[in-house]
């Protein structure tokens, strides 16, 4: 229970902060954007390794979820202040370390009881992250509170990380994983060629997903408006609440291939819906936010029961953040360096257009890519200790 509501209360949170991030930040500094973009996804790997590596070397892990939830809290209050734009590249490089650094420590608390509780309980996070989105829309249409700034807007969802950060002291002191933590072994596991090809494919799906963080709302608040931006969201998470709970037990009958499968196929026709919206009037963009369930939930958990699969215990945090580092940090900075290279030359709806054709076509390319990759087998015992032997040498 307390890991549902902690879920919950920090993806209310985290709700207020994604809607509102790409009007806010677009509209506010739109020369100084892509630098805000691109350290914050160089910032999230960072937390999650210093995360990762301090609970799989100290084994703790209330304190360093306080501590995090607590400057998760404060940065993002000072990133939607107004400030000029150099503090705010500061603030938001500070609170994506600190946001990545507490969800990545949420998420290996929960895992330790098992996939299915994780599961379960991740599902309360998307409810969550609905329940803001209803809770912005209305904000928006209202005659009274209409004209409030996205950046308030946001720093009000700030309250939701000290609710977060009272449930936290709930949460164990430390881990369940008790053995001895040698650092070098990770890459026993991550330089085989399986975890090298997967990590590549991540890459690339990364460099097209970082549209979903960056631009979409922007894209939807300059054709439709800010409301439709809350109502997007809002309508992204409707799938994501169905399909979570079950990934666990599709995991282990699929194997993870289905899901992966599943969230670029999504993707994919993600973004071809956005593209052809900006010329059709009857396919609203937000619309296409509907698959946001499909196209996150499916490669979000299948690396998260993959990794945890194919990796003993004590080694999970770091090779996460690794992951992390690799694929969706750089793999984000990469695409983002293209696409506010495309949106300068054409900063309109045609603009966005293009870069969603684009990446719309990179994932139909990624289906048959991952239909013919081998991917990581779960971890036998004797490959453990064969790895565990061999790094300690």
């Amino acid at each position: 229970m307390i890991y549902s509501a902690l879920f919950f209360t920090f993806f209310m949170g985290v709700g207020a902060y994604l809607a509102n991030l790409s009007p806010y930040v677009l509209t506010t500094y739109p020369r100084q954007a892509n630098w805000i973009f691109i350290c914050t996804q160089l910032a999230s790997p960072v937390g999650a390794i210093l995360a990762g590596y301090t609970t799989d070397k100290t084994k703790l892990l209330r304190g360093p979820l306080l501590v995090s939830l607590f400057g998760f809290g404060i940065f993002q209050l000072i990133l939607f202040a107004g400030l000029p734009a150099s503090w705010t590249i500061l603030a938001a490089t500070l609170m994506k370390l600190c946001m990545s650094a507490s969800g990545q420590l949420i998420t290996i608390a929960c895992l330790e009881d098992g996939n299915d509780r994780f599961a379960r309980s991740r599902t309360a996070g998307t409810i969550g992250f609905c329940a803001v989105q209803v809770i912005l829309y209305f904000i928006s249409i209202s005659s009274q509170t209409a004209s409030i700034q996205t950046g308030i807007v946001a720093q009000w969802g700030s309250i939701f990380y000290l609710i977060a950060f009272i449930l936290a002291f709930k949460i164990p002191i430390y881990r369940k994983a008790r053995e001895t933590y040698y650092f070098r072994e990770t890459f026993v596991y991550l330089l085989r060629p399986r975890f090298l090809a997967f990590f590549a494919m991540s890459f690339v799906f990364y460099a097209c997903y970082q549209l979903v963080d960056f631009y979409i709302g922007r894209f939807i608040q300059i054709t439709h408006g800010i409301k439709y931006v809350y109502l997007g969201w809002g309508l992204s998470v409707v799938l994501e609440i169905c399909l979570m709970p079950f990934t666990a037990s599709l995991f282990d009958r699929y194997h993870t291939r289905f899901l992966f499968v599943l969230s670029i196929v999504a993707g994919g026709i993600r973004f071809l819906f956005l593209a052809l919206s900006s010329e059709f009037t009857a396919l609203p963009p937000h619309y296409a936010q509907i698959l946001h369930g499909l196209h996150f939930t499916g490669y979000y958990a299948a690396a998260i029961f993959l990794l945890k699969g194919s990796l003993p215990d004590r080694l999970y945090g770091t090779a996460f953040a690794l992951y992390s580092a690799f694929a969706s940090s750089l793999g984000g900075v990469a695409g983002s360096m293209v696409t506010a290279s495309a949106l300068q030359i054409n900063p309109t709806a045609s603009g966005y257009a293009t870069v969603f054709y684009v990446t719309s076509a990179v994932h139909v390319l990624l289906i048959p890519a991952f239909l013919l990759m081998k991917l990581p087998d779960s971890l036998q015992e004797e490959s453990r200790e064969s790895a565990s032997s061999y790094a300690v040498k």
